[in-house]
């Protein structure tokens, strides 16, 4: 059975991950180390090329085997490379969808607007 590593800003619903393990046939959800995900969820955005800053995440995908899926979504141009890399070293790389589902309250003379998201699907990139 193949295994799930998660390369993104939160954590998973628990249809997620009951979907992971139906549609994926996943096994095992594997978090990388704390450090690494901060730095994830923070890349600093006056960096003009991200390849320096992406070598620690390049380097971390190698404990990954091929035919592993990664979830990655993120910064744009960080999820690109690393989509990109995951590939090329077999990895299966998707992304979750979702249905929104916006709501307007209008409290005390203010509108405030509610989005409500849930997961779909995964599909590879």
């Amino acid at each position: 059975m193949a295994r799930l590593f998660l390369l993104i800003s939160h954590t998973l619903s628990p249809e997620q991950i009951n979907d992971a393990r139906i549609s994926l046939g996943v096994s095992k959800i594997i978090k990388f180390d704390k450090e690494l995900m901060a730095k994830w969820m923070n890349i600093p955005p006056k960096i003009s090329d991200l390849s320096e800053y992406l070598a620690e995440f390049r380097e971390a995908l190698l404990s990954c085997k091929a035919g592993d899926f990664i979830l990655i979504q993120g910064e744009f141009g960080a999820t690109y490379h690393m989509v990109n890399y995951a590939k090329s070293i077999g990895l299966k790389p998707i992304y979750a969808t979702t249905a929104k589902d916006s709501k307007e309250l209008i409290q005390d003379g203010m509108t405030k607007k509610i989005s409500i998201f849930k997961h779909i699907r995964f599909r590879e990139y």
